[in-house]
């Protein structure tokens, strides 16, 4: 279960154990004069409490049926939104002839293609820099951040940009939409790994789901390729924000992605 998940679930049982509660001191229809309350009168029974006690704790018990319903309706909801990919992009087999990006001669070139203010591509770059790390100096990337055209200057420079730019062995890179169409990438956290030939060994994403850290098939597969390079090409998921809109034009036009 994802932990934004968890947390609701959490906080909803707690809630729901003290209506609960309230709920049976309500329908226990509690006599006047209780010792417990420090009164040293005796305990008289209220007959005429026990009409209004018993609506009172249908009426709660039935909110809190339909409480429970919602967020357990909520919760559903953000698991399969989480878990849910965005479309896969069609990455050239080969390096792209007409991109300005440049490739490393030796070892293996990763490329990147992120939406600046993409919420889901936070943990997309906390992989990156964990598998820079395992590279050690094997590997070199690119992260490049569309930034939608119209947009001010400092648009693209936000809190990613700055992680990207601050892992070892990495290039950040702003692009119009060109080079991101170039590598056939249509949603934010698309990653390609290319050998020194320029022949594409991976593509896909590096997460488990939206926005969630973890161990992932992606990231599992590129360290793999590095140890051996001559396996078969591999395919995973992306999850992240659309990088175009379809409907704009059929090229796609970069979208502001929704924070």
């Amino acid at each position: 279960m994802a932990p934004v998940a968890q947390c609701a679930l959490t906080r909803g049982l707690g809630v729901v154990s003290e209506l609960l509660s309230i709920s049976a001191m309500v329908h226990s229809n509690a006599p006047i004069g209780d010792a417990g309350h420090g009164s040293d009168l005796p305990s008289i029974p209220n007959p005429a409490m026990a009409p209004i006690g018993r609506a009172k704790a249908i009426v709660l018990g039935a909110v809190v049926a339909i409480w429970l319903g919602v967020v357990i309706a909520g919760m559903a909801g953000l698991a399969r939104y989480a878990t849910a990919p965005g479309a896969p992009g069609h990455p050239p087999a080969q390096w792209p002839a007409a991109s300005t990006l440049a490739r490393a001669a030796n070892g293996f070139t990763l490329v990147m293609i992120a939406h600046p203010r993409c919420p889901c591509t936070r943990a997309t770059v906390g992989e990156l820099a964990m598998l820079m790390a395992h590279a050690g100096g094997r590997m070199r990337a690119l992260v490049v951040f569309v930034k939608p055209p119209g947009t001010a200057g400092g648009w693209a420079t936000t809190d990613l940009w700055f992680s990207a730019a601050r892992i070892p062995g990495v290039t950040v890179v702003v692009d119009d939409g060109r080079e991101a169409r170039r590598f056939g990438a249509a949603t934010s956290g698309q990653t390609m790994v290319y050998d020194a030939r320029g022949r594409l060994l991976f593509s896909g994403g590096i997460t488990v789901a939206r926005g969630h850290w973890g161990d992932n098939l992606g990231a599992s597969e590129i360290r793999s390729l590095m140890e051996t390079p001559t396996a078969p090409r591999a395919v995973t998921p992306v999850f992240g924000c659309p990088l175009f809109d379809p409907a704009a034009s059929p090229a796609g036009r970069a979208i502001r992605c929704v924070r």
